[in-house]
């Protein structure tokens, strides 16, 4: 129609987008947060792992017995702490030293045991804590004409609320008077048990130990468990090694009590980890963004670069 004016459409504008460069950008922005989030946890998470099994109790200890404990990582361990608890079989010492000590040192010791199990069961055992190297001279008295079988069995370090012992004890088959020589050739918890398949007899057994501890005259520093709680100092770069002993009470050789030792950590060594970790990373994600830089630089350039090479 004369007289009406077509009015123009407005044209939209192209919304910008986001260049190649940009888009690299952002994705290696994404990468680096995830590989960092990923690698702080992964040290965090390694560092509780490999730290917590190191010296956590309780630790079974018996009368006169000798336990080494090496300390795996000082940089993140200031001190171990022991506690003992409420009983009063044993008196436990905590030895501090700067290197393995030697295991030379001779305690001998005897028991005398009294019992009458009856047919077909296992007298209570009795369990005796002992080093690599120990001797035992087992002395049995078996009055009547019946016989006995007597047993050593070593037990196995699991958690105490499953007990694991050697698929082949050492068995013995007692009757009259007699003597049984039992080397230990690994250190453990060794138990010995009487078993009777007749009818009920009694036996005597005279138990006589030549037991190897560790010597501690070269300690560092110590200190009495059997106060109650006590700490010792873990020095930093250096080897620490504990040994957790206990005294020989009279009439007493048997048995065993629990001390429980915790690692008191290193928070200065923990906080100068996680900050190397973050300058490691810093640089990490700096030398990233520059090669995404001179990558994306070298796709700008790549058309031009491919006109000139078609050129005659």
């Amino acid at each position: 129609m004369e007289g009406k004016q077509e009015i123009p459409l407005l044209q939209q504008s192209p919304q910008p987008q986001a260049s190649p460069r940009q888009d690299l950008d952002d994705t290696c922005s994404q990468i680096v947060k995830y590989c960092f989030g990923v690698i702080l946890f992964t040290y965090v998470f390694m560092i509780f792992v490999v730290f917590a099994p190191i010296c956590m109790g309780p630790y079974r200890v018996g009368a006169g017995s000798s336990s080494l404990i090496q300390v795996a990582i000082p940089y993140f361990v200031e001190s171990i702490d022991a506690f003992k608890f409420p009983d009063e079989k044993v008196e436990p010492i905590l030895y501090m030293l700067n290197k393995k000590p030697p295991l030379d040192v001779i305690r001998t010791w005897s028991d005398i045991h009294y019992a009458s199990p009856e047919a077909g069961r296992i007298v209570e055992d009795w369990l005796y804590i002992l080093n690599e190297g120990s001797e035992m001279d087992i002395f049995y008295s078996v009055p009547s004409s019946s016989s006995l079988l007597l047993t050593i069995t070593r037990e196995n370090e699991y958690p105490t609320w499953f007990y694991h012992f050697d698929h082949q004890p050492h068995l013995h088959i007692i009757h009259g008077n007699g003597v049984i020589h039992q080397k230990i050739l690994k250190s453990g918890r060794y138990r010995i048990g009487v078993i009777n398949f007749d009818s009920r007899v009694e036996v005597q057994l005279n138990i006589t130990a030549r037991a190897l501890i560790y010597n501690t005259s070269e300690a560092r520093d110590m200190c009495m468990v059997a106060q109650g709680q006590c700490s010792l100092p873990v020095l930093f770069g250096a080897e620490n090694y504990a040994v957790l002993t206990t005294h020989l009470k009279q009439g007493m050789s048997d048995g065993e009590s629990y001390v429980n030792l915790s690692c008191q950590p290193r928070l200065s060594a923990y906080f100068v980890g996680i900050v190397l970790v973050i300058i490691i990373m810093y640089v990490a994600i700096c030398l990233f963004k520059t090669s995404i830089r001179i990558i994306c630089g070298l796709v700008d350039r790549w058309p031009f670069v491919f006109k000139r090479s078609l050129l005659p």
